[in-house]
């Protein structure tokens, strides 16, 4: 630990930036690509069961697909458990907290991160 409290106090560095933006990218995507919980419910009680089925394949179709960018990238590592966690659950088992905690991210982490990369404008 640096006794500078200076020091302590500077933004990360491009690269820890960087990650954490493209980990942000991923869980703005899986919070915003299903429908919300409580509407999908609704409609695939509707659907028969090879609707849901199909329905529940291309959906985890899509996810493994995102979810191999940052196994892939080695930036899986970087989540804690609970950010692997709700980046593997499937459409039926996202609760409505974990979409709005998704969406809750962009707004609250994406100005560190574009102050992280040394931009001082508030607009942006």
């Amino acid at each position: 630990m640096s006794t500078n409290p200076q020091a302590e106090r500077l933004p990360p560095d491009a690269k820890t930036v960087v990650k954490r933006a493209l980990i942000l990218r991923e869980w703005l995507i899986k919070g915003m690509a299903p429908p919300p919980p409580d509407y999908l419910a609704a409609w695939m009680k509707q659907w028969n069961e090879t609707d849901q089925i199909r329905f529940v394949e291309k959906m985890q179709g899509m996810y493994s697909k995102r979810i191999g960018i940052p196994r892939q990238s080695g930036l899986w590592d970087e989540l804690d458990q609970n950010e692997q966690g709700s980046l593997n659950a499937g459409p039926t088992e996202l609760s409505m907290q974990a979409v709005v905690d998704a969406n809750w991210l962009g707004d609250d982490r994406l100005p560190v991160v574009v102050a992280g990369l040394g931009c001082r404008n508030p607009a942006l």
